[in-house]
């Protein structure tokens, strides 16, 4: 709104989120403090239910690939039961803690590693969590990447990952 020269208030964003929300048209994933095990009230990030609405007001983008990846992982875990977070320790951002019960998973999203800097966010991420709850990589196509590595974590394509029990 602020790059189309509308002034709006923090509160009324919040207003139309929650609207969004109870149509069904976006996620609301709350922050999830790994370190401290607790959820913050106050860091949200918002997903699409329907990326068709996205393409069709914005219309399709490639490089927007990796977003997508996150938002289909974002809507498919509530249908397995999980409550969806954004997770954060140390400064440290983690794409997803999915919560089910006592169980917890850890996951990382990205369509491609293609640097090292690509490799240390991703995996880094990962590691630098001190649990024994499964973490995951998941790409489009993981190629040489693809299995578990030294320090347990699980490196799959999204194909994969949708189809798996968890």
């Amino acid at each position: 709104m602020k790059s189309a020269g509308i002034r709006v208030s923090a509160d009324a964003v919040y207003e139309y989120l929650g609207y969004l929300e109870s149509a069904n048209i976006i996620i609301r994933a709350k922050t999830f403090d790994i370190k401290g095990k607790r959820v913050l009230t106050a860091k949200y990030k918002y997903y699409a239910t329907d990326l068709g609405i996205k393409h069709a007001l914005l219309g399709y983008r490639p490089e927007d690939t990796p977003g997508h990846i996150e938002n289909i992982i974002s809507t498919d875990l509530p249908g397995r039961g999980y409550g969806v977070y954004v997770g954060s320790s140390d400064g440290m951002k983690t794409d997803f803690v999915a919560k089910k019960g006592d169980k917890r998973i850890y996951i990382q999203a990205c369509q491609t590693i293609q640097s090292e800097d690509t490799m240390e966010r991703e995996f880094g991420n990962l590691e630098s969590i001190k649990d024994d709850f499964p973490k995951y990589v998941v790409m489009m196509n993981p190629g040489v990447y693809e299995g578990t590595t030294e320090t347990g974590i699980m490196c799959c394509s999204l194909t994969e990952f949708l189809s798996s029990v968890l």
